[in-house]
């Protein structure tokens, strides 16, 4: 009986000084990245409480020990300007014996470049001591501007893939790293597609007749119609004052004003014995403000304080037919200067996004996609592809969307 007793204290000294693994501090920050593209999951209290509890349980496997305390949620931070993020150590244990964590996760675009990149650190103390730490740093693949990137689901699945390899619990994962499917599909196109130098011929009207493959622009520009221009008042703003020498009053008065302007042009291509053609309308919406007439007559002031329109937006939507099949698209922008960001390409039966990807400054590629994420044509400054494997009708309309984008690309 003294045996027994003797033993089960033994299994019970053992137990109550099993070595622990306690996640002090998890951060997580976003850097020159619009949380539209990369949103904030780790906000919600739940998915906080559900990436740290897998974090002490990585780390537990680690180190081969219990899992230990977690913070109460993550710490999110968004850093627009110049920084980084502070990398808090592990905080001090009351047993020495215990594995002290800290991790680091950080998404950032690149300081030199338009890459992005997923970094993670680690760093483990013993009794007071650092025993463990790790770095890592991945390139996003497939990163495109304006577009959410990763839904609830796979920020989880992807944080718990980059914790393992930061712990080297699995093997180190390639420089490029894939979010959302896995596939690198930018890849996939280049290494599948048919190229084409383009030919942009650029001229005085400002239609562009551009060429590449065996598509030629035969003739490009306005429709000889009017154009549309629409005011509409969305209202006024009076002040009135008094000038400080003759004691008289001043009044000033503004109406910003919503102008709308429409006007339809054409594009005829060829590709061999047949002509492809579409119309269109290029759509552009801008508000501005204008004193009033009588603001005119009573203004003490002789600067002329009208504003120019500002652009809010424009597009350009158009169809054309390519045999049997009716394709409708739309190209659009949201950028001051009007260039083309975003569109889409339809037929009834299938629907192409076209996006931005920006790999530099002064470099994009304007790429569409199907609705499963693969890339089946890409413009990159005077380079096209086209997936080789698509149906010839297919082929028809990418060719004639990329020429409308090209040759309306400076029309306003």
């Amino acid at each position: 009986m003294r045996l027994l007793a003797a033993i089960w204290l033994l299994a019970f000294c053992i137990t109550s000084t099993a070595q622990q693994v306690n996640l002090t501090n998890l951060n997580h920050a976003l850097r020159w990245l619009d949380e539209s593209q990369f949103p904030p999951f780790v906000k919600d209290s739940a998915i906080s409480n559900e990436i740290c509890a897998n974090v002490v349980a990585a780390l537990a496997k680690k180190f081969n020990a219990e899992p230990g305390t977690r913070p109460a949620g993550i710490d999110y931070k968004s850093i627009t300007m110049f920084g980084s993020p502070k990398f808090a150590a592990p905080a001090k244990s009351s047993n020495p014996k215990d594995y002290q964590a800290s991790v680091l996760s950080f998404i950032t675009r690149g300081t030199s470049n338009t890459l992005s990149y997923w970094e993670m650190k680690v760093e483990v103390r013993q009794n007071g001591k650092t025993i463990y730490e790790h770095n890592t740093r991945h390139e996003l693949v497939n990163f495109e501007g304006r577009v959410k990137w990763v839904d609830e689901a796979s920020f989880k699945q992807h944080f718990g893939v980059l914790i393992d390899e930061l712990l080297e619990l699995s093997p180190p994962l390639a420089s490029k790293y894939v979010l959302g499917h896995g596939i690198d599909y930018a890849e996939l196109l280049r290494s599948n597609a048919q190229v084409w130098k383009v030919e942009k011929n650029s001229n005085l009207t400002g239609f562009g007749l551009p060429s590449f493959g065996p598509y030629t622009t035969l003739t490009a520009g306005k429709l000889d119609s009017p154009v549309l221009r629409t005011r509409k008042v969305l209202g006024t703003e009076s002040s009135i004052g008094i000038t400080s020498g003759a004691h008289a009053l001043s009044f000033d008065q503004f109406k910003s004003i919503d102008f709308t302007k429409r006007k339809y042009g054409y594009l005829a291509l060829a590709v061999g014995n047949d002509t492809l053609q579409t119309l269109y309308s290029i759509n552009t919406h801008s508000v501005g403000t204008r004193r009033t007439f009588l603001s005119d007559l009573l203004s003490k002031d002789d600067d002329d304080e009208n504003s120019g329109t500002a652009p809010l937006d424009r597009n350009i939507k158009g169809m054309f037919r390519t045999d049997t099949l009716v394709w409708e698209f739309i190209l659009t922008s949201n950028e001051p200067s009007g260039a083309i960001n975003g569109g889409y390409l339809e037929n009834g039966k299938e629907r192409f996004s076209l996006v931005q990807k920006y790999h530099s400054m002064n470099h994009s590629e304007m790429i569409c996609k199907a609705e499963d994420g693969e890339y089946l044509a890409s413009l990159d400054g005077s380079e096209m592809r086209i997936k080789k494997d698509l149906d010839p009708f297919t082929v028809h309309a990418f060719a004639i969307f990329y020429a409308v984008l090209m040759s309306t690309k400076n029309i306003k």
